[in-house]
Order: C-alpha cells, then sequence, then structure tokens
C-alpha cells in the first residue's frame, strides 16, 4: 500500500460559510429516474498527477472542466498547477494563508473570476449529489482522506478506513450500480494512472475509484463539501428580470380603431 502522502492531498477547511445555504443546487435540479450515467474526459493526458504538490484543488477543477457536458480545451497538468495558484491567490485575496493547497470556496470564486464558469451551486447531501450527476454533470467534492483511500480494491472500490491525514479535493464524474456493494459514485483522482482502475466508458486509463453512497454521506456529514459550475442547468440561475410595465391605456377607448388612429396622428400623446 502506499504509505499517506499528505503532500499529494490540500483540500484547507476552514468551516462553512452559512451565506452558502442560499445557493444550493436542488432547485436547478430537473426530475428524471436515476439512472448509469458518465461524464467521461476527452482524448488527453488523463487522469492528470498533482506529484508532489498538495495541489490537488487546481487538479480537481481541470478534471471537471475538462469532462462533460461543457468541455474547456487544453486542459492539463501544466494548466491545473496554474489554477492551483490562482486558488491560492483567491485565498490570499480573502485574508486566508495557507503554506500549501486551498479551500473548495477560494476554487470556485477562482474559476468564476476567470470565466471558466458563470456561477455554482452547493450539492447538500447525497441525493442532491446523485441527482445532479444523473442529470446535469460532474459534481466537485472537498472531503476528509483517510489512509485506506490511497489505494482502491482491484475492482476500484474505495476503503474509507483508517486514521484521517488531511484534505482532498476531487472531481465525481459518474453514478453507477456496482456489481458487488449497489450504487456508488465514480470519481477520477489527481494522482495519475496508478491509482483505482481503468474504465472505458470514462475513457480515462486508471485513476478511477468507486466510493458507496453510504461512504459518500458519511464523508458529506464529516465537514464534506460538494459543489457543482452552474454553466449546466437548463433554467436561469439568477432571479429572473422584473416585468415589464403594463402597456398604456388606448385613448379614446369608445371610438372604433381607424378614427382613433386618425385622431392620434393629429392629436400625438405631448409630455
Amino acid at each position: 500500500m502506499t504509505s499517506p502522502d499528505r503532500t499529494r492531498l490540500g483540500r484547507i477547511f476552514t468551516g462553512h460559510d452559512e451565506r452558502s445555504r442560499q445557493y444550493g443546487v436542488r432547485p436547478l435540479l430537473l426530475p428524471a429516474p436515476r439512472m448509469s450515467t458518465f461524464w467521461p474526459l476527452p482524448d488527453g493526458p488523463y487522469p492528470l498527477d498533482q506529484g508532489a504538490e498538495g495541489a490537488c484543488t487546481g487538479y480537481g477543477i481541470a478534471h471537471e472542466l475538462a469532462a462533460g457536458p461543457v468541455i474547456v480545451p487544453g486542459v492539463d497538468n501544466a494548466y491545473a498547477l496554474r489554477r492551483y495558484r490562482r486558488n491560492q491567490e483567491m485565498d490570499r485575496a480573502a485574508g486566508n494563508v495557507f503554506p500549501d493547497g486551498a479551500t473548495v470556496l477560494a476554487t470556485m470564486k477562482a474559476a468564476k473570476a476567470d470565466g471558466l464558469i458563470t456561477a455554482y451551486r452547493w450539492a447538500f447531501g447525497v441525493d442532491d449529489v446523485i441527482d445532479t450527476l444523473c442529470t446535469v454533470g460532474p459534481v466537485c467534492l472537498g472531503i476528509d482522506w483517510y489512509d485506506g483511500m490511497y489505494e482502491t480494491q482491484s475492482d476500484g472500490l474505495v476503503d474509507v478506513t483508517g486514521e484521517k491525514v488531511g484534505g482532498h479535493f476531487i472531481t465525481l464524474v459518474g453514478y453507477a450500480i456496482h456489481p458487488r456493494v449497489g450504487p456508488c459514485v465514480l470519481w477520477i483522482n489527481s494522482w495519475g494512472r496508478g491509482y483505482g482502475v481503468a474504465d472505458e466508458r470514462l475513457d480515462v486509463p486508471g485513476g478511477v475509484g468507486w466510493l458507496t453512497v453510504a461512504d459518500l454521506g458519511r464523508l458529506l456529514a464529516a465537514d464534506g463539501e460538494a459543489v457543482v459550475p452552474a454553466d449546466y442547468f437548463p433554467g436561469p440561475v439568477s432571479p429572473p428580470p422584473p416585468p415589464l410595465p403594463p402597456a398604456p391605456a388606448k385613448r379614446w377607448p369608445w371610438m372604433p380603431e381607424w378614427l382613433r388612429q386618425w385622431l392620434a396622428a393629429w392629436w400625438p400623446v405631448t409630455s
């Protein structure tokens, strides 16, 4: 088993922002049946590899930007590292200075500020996450990481066991039924091909892990964060504009239309 290495993580958690409660994903989701759904990555150097640096927020958001349905071209390891640096800049602008790593909130704010997404919404629980995966697109996940999670089982199943070793940012790219344990979400990690399993439905030669829905719920309950870019949603993500003012009442409503128009030509409305 790979020895726990905190530098291969990098998600910093400073607490939930209560204002995020106003921006939940649920009102934007359309009703649809749950079925196996996969958001494959295009041809490219995937899965990405953050190396020994605690840059998971940059690599995780890079995977999300590269996956469907809205695809950002040219996403590679160098691009992901630049995203990580921007996340750190956003944290510092908010007064958060960390020697390594970045927060999920700064990651999303940086992506929005740079025009990569127009908005983002929070998934508050397992149902929000699964329904988003089945109808909308990938979900970004910030969670605690345990030493049993550094390698998957031979069939890709993630073991959420052992001691907590840090925090990780990772992208969920699918929902499916695992043949042994039932409903699972699938993620793509940022540790290259040496982690996890390959999956042709996601078009990647490695890096995929299967997380049970039950374990997803436990990780979310333990200060987890799940966030979705709002570019995907079919409906408006901002309040609708105010209604237009009513049309002015017609002058001389008792007259025939031809006569009203003739009189209006001679006596136009003046302010």
